[in-house]
């Protein structure tokens, strides 16, 4: 990337939540590889490697299931829902609701 200060070409290192932002970047762009990186001052190989390392930890975050309560009949009705940029959704029912409670409540300073 390209210094303002002494107008010369100087190594910058990223971290790991500007390079996942670049790779959102990239895959929400539209355009390839081979436009994307030069148009924003990076290395299609780099970009590669971004994109590797982000696959990669977004297959190690821990396999998650649903697992069912016993509900009284009719519908369930959500009193939370708490939705990841991943797309990842958990809602809780109203009867979670005293389990929760104690970690919702205000704590003094």
């Amino acid at each position: 990337m390209k210094s303002e200060v002494t107008e010369s070409w100087q190594r910058h290192r990223t971290t790991a939540s500007e390079r996942a932002a670049w790779v959102r970047r990239f895959e929400h762009s539209g355009m390839t590889r081979g436009e994307f990186a030069p148009r924003h001052g990076l290395g299609r190989s780099t970009l590669d490697r971004w994109r590797r390392q982000r696959a990669k930890d977004l297959s190690a975050l821990p396999a998650l299931r649903e697992v069912s309560l016993a509900l009284p009949l009719g519908q369930p009705q959500w009193a939370a829902e708490v939705q990841r940029p991943d797309g990842l959704t958990l809602r809780l029912s109203a009867a979670a609701l005293p389990w929760l409670e104690p970690f919702l409540a205000p704590r003094p300073c």
